[in-house]
C-alpha cells in the first residue's frame, strides 16, 4: 500500500468521524422533538412505550454508513481498519509517521471535551430525554 492510498483513506475515515458528529446533532434534534411528542401520549404505560420507542429510533439512526468501506462502523472498527492498512506499509518511517496520524485523531476525536463542544445538541436532548423518562417513570 502507497503513501497515497493511506492518505486517501486517513481522509475517508476522517471525514466519517466529521459526517458522525454532524449526524449527532441532526438526530439531538429529532429526539428532542421526539421526546416532546411523547408528552402528549395519555398517562401511564402507553407514555413509557412511547419514551422507549423515541429511544430506540433514535438509536437506530444513530449511525452512519463509513462511504469507503460501504457499512456502518464503530470507531473502534474503524481505527481497526486504519491500523491495518498502515501496518500494510512496507517502510517503517511511513508506518510511524501514519500511526502518529492516526493517534493524534483517536485523542483529537475521542476527548470528553471536545466531544462536548462538537455535539451539545445531542448531549443536550439525551439529558432532557432521560430526565424525562426518569420523570415519568416516578
Amino acid at each position: 500500500m502507497k503513501n497515497k492510498e493511506i492518505s486517501d483513506y486517513v481522509d475517508s475515515f476522517s471525514m466519517f468521524l466529521i459526517e458522525y458528529d454532524k449526524n449527532l446533532n441532526i438526530q439531538g434534534i429529532w429526539l428532542f422533538l421526539a421526546t416532546l411528542g411523547c408528552w402528549s401520549v395519555p398517562e401511564g404505560g402507553l407514555r413509557i412505550t412511547a419514551f422507549l420507542i423515541a429511544f430506540l429510533v433514535f438509536l437506530n439512526n444513530l449511525f452512519v454508513v463509513w462511504e469507503t468501506e460501504k457499512k456502518h462502523v464503530t470507531f473502534k472498527a474503524g481505527f481497526s481498519n486504519v491500523e491495518r492498512k498502515i501496518s500494510e506499509l512496507e517502510n517503517s518511517t511511513d508506518r510511524e509517521f501514519w500511526t502518529e496520524v492516526l493517534n493524534l485523531k483517536k485523542v483529537q476525536h475521542l476527548r470528553f471535551i471536545g466531544r462536548l463542544k462538537r455535539s451539545p445538541i445531542y448531549i443536550v436532548s439525551f439529558v432532557f430525554h432521560v430526565v424525562c423518562l426518569s420523570e415519568v417513570l416516578i
